[in-house]
């Protein structure tokens, strides 16, 4: 399945329907609510190069100047580029020229004049703020080691942004002068919690922030600079990933975009009451920014694609490729070498069986709460399912058709990879449990998880024989991290070497005598350990970085992968 995103940059207008909301004299209600008017969706590029959704775009104060992240070429070669719209004229210019750089985050000079930039040079381990003038282009370095989201404060003297902390791991939100001066630490996140995306309360004298419990369910926070006090303004239900917020003109309201982007709701300061602003959207909208003086707000949209792609694992041809409308979860091979994968329906979730061709054999209801990564089992009888349930993420099983569904682990933070032992009776999988990522082990039959892997692993792989557990490890914080195996019956992790960066699952060979897995640059092979993965998967067209593959029976290869 590959999804192919195109990114482009929009401007919400909303003096009319929204503002006509905003004019309301009448106090907001307290609960989630929904608002019949829908914003006025103005395309300005059409390109695609646009930046993650996730780095919003810069809009100077009074609307008229936009300033984006570009891709010219993504991946683990990126090379980007900072481009700047005038929103009257539509006419684009680079600000900063294309070049090997990472860029974390943008933002404008309150009065406009000027943008500042996180920019990260090889080998892309911390960034440096740099400020660039729109009259003459030139660029100036302004402070070294900051993170990611760097946002202005509104008197121009202070920068706030979220850093990324070794140890132990997780994300801090960080206050500075921009020119020199100590820093200060505002919050800190240990994972799986996470914080980002600061914007500043129109005063500068508190900072907004979004935060993820270990559920990964979203808290909207205000921490004030005076004291240092935290307060959860709102704790949406059933939001998923929210966006950067964008604050409407006035400061007493911003909006952000929530379940993946395809919802906007607006939220009132300083209370958090929550109004949902019109239906959900087939694309997804991400990366808000708001004018100080202008109701505009500027936003990345995503259009995504889902299509499956297929070739027999013993050959070189390009393999068969055709749209895969409503997937929610990746297709896998069943026993008798059909497809399996999860849709949405009229009434939620449906488990399909379709032919390597398409045709469809059946479908069902399932009953799993926002089923992710189904497994088989080896034998074929029993369907591992993560629950991907805002808050509460925990594996369940289901019959092979996804019947009788019974939840296996006690959540909320049971997440990041697992296998099915070849016999059907036991799970292996990653928690956040203990405090860090770790590999634990459950039987399917019922009963209490127990720790496989003590120290901090994730994504196990069970061997064909069931004796052997493959996971990605790390002794501690300061430690690279490799692949180990690690007996069923118990004892020490045993290393299988030092290793490049590795990504995506681990699978064993059928023999059981080697591990394939991607690496962020290239293929490798080590010893007799390591194979490259099947050939015929797509790895001229996609980079290796961004492809994982799946058996399908044993002759043809499925992959999922992501990029343009």
């Amino acid at each position: 399945m590959k999804l192919k995103y195109a990114f482009i940059v929009i401007a919400c207008s909303v003096s009319v329907l929204l503002g006509q909301v905003l004019a309301q004299d009448q106090p907001p209600e307290q609960t989630q609510r929904q608002i019949p008017g829908l914003f006025t969706v103005t395309p300005l590029t059409t390109h695609g190069l646009v930046g993650r959704s996730d780095l919003a775009p810069a809009v100077s104060p009074d609307g008229r100047w936009i300033a984006y992240i570009r891709f010219e070429r993504p991946g683990p070669n990126v090379r980007s580029a900072i481009w700047l719209l005038d929103r009257r004229t539509g006419v684009e210019r680079v600000l900063i020229p294309e070049a090997s750089v990472e860029y974390w985050g943008i933002d404008f000079a309150p009065d406009g004049q000027a943008v500042y930039v996180a920019q990260s040079l090889p080998p892309f381990t911390e960034a440096t703020l740099v400020r660039v003038r729109l009259a003459d282009r030139r660029l100036e370095p302004v402070r070294a080691n900051v993170g990611r989201e760097p946002a202005i404060s509104p008197d121009g003297r202070s920068v706030a942004f979220n850093r990324r902390m070794s140890d132990p791991p997780g994300r801090e939100l960080v206050v500075a002068p921009l020119e020199s001066g100590p820093e200060r630490v505002l919050a800190r996140r240990r994972r799986p919690d996470a914080l980002n995306y600061p914007s500043w309360r129109s005063d500068g004298g508190a900072i907004l922030f979004r935060a993820l419990d270990a559920g990964h369910a979203t808290l909207l926070v205000e921490v004030t600079l005076a004291d240092g006090r935290e307060r959860v303004m709102a704790k949406p239900e059933g939001w998923g990933n929210a966006s950067q917020g964008a604050w409407l003109p006035g400061g007493r309201s911003f909006v952000v975009t929530a379940n993946q982007g395809t919802e906007f709701w607006r939220v009132s300061y300083p209370d958090g009451a929550l109004q949902r602003l019109g239906f959900s959207r087939p694309d997804l909208y991400g990366g808000l920014d708001g004018a100080e003086a202008a109701p505009v707000i500027v936003a990345v949209r995503r259009r995504s694609e889902h299509r499956l792609w297929t070739a027999r694992r013993d050959s070189i041809e390009a393999g068969v490729e055709r749209p895969w409308p409503y997937v929610v979860a990746q297709p896998i091979g069943t026993p008798n070498e059909k497809l399996l994968f999860v849709r949405r329906g009229a009434a939620g979730a449906e488990l399909v069986v379709t032919e390597p061709a398409g045709q469809e054999i059946r479908s069902a209801s399932l009953a799993v709460p926002a089923p992710r990564y189904p497994k088989f089992s080896r034998n074929g009888q029993v369907l591992v399912w993560n629950s991907y349930e805002i808050g509460d993420r925990s594996f369940w099983r289901t019959g092979p058709n996804g019947e009788n569904p019974v939840r296996l682990t006690p959540g909320p933070s049971d997440f990041l990879g697992h296998d099915v032992s070849p016999d059907g009776r036991w799970l292996a999988y990653t928690t956040w449990a203990s405090g860090r990522f770790a590999v634990w082990k459950v039987e399917l039959s019922g009963g209490p998880p127990t720790s496989l892997i003590g120290e901090e692993s994730m994504v196990p792989a069970i061997s064909p024989d069931g004796r052997w557990v493959a996971a990605y490890h790390r002794a501690s914080s300061t430690h690279p991290e490799r692949i180990v195996i690690v007996s069923t019956m118990g004892g020490n992790p045993v290393s299988l070497g030092d290793l490049p960066l590795a990504e995506g699952g681990l699978n064993w060979t059928p023999d059981g005598s080697a591990v394939s897995f991607t690496c962020a640059q290239t293929e490798f092979r080590t010893s007799a350990w390591f194979r490259k993965p099947a050939a015929g998967c797509g790895r001229s067209r996609h980079s290796p970085r961004e492809t994982w593959c799946h058996t399908i029976g044993p002759r043809t290869v499925s992959c999922l992968s992501y990029g343009p």
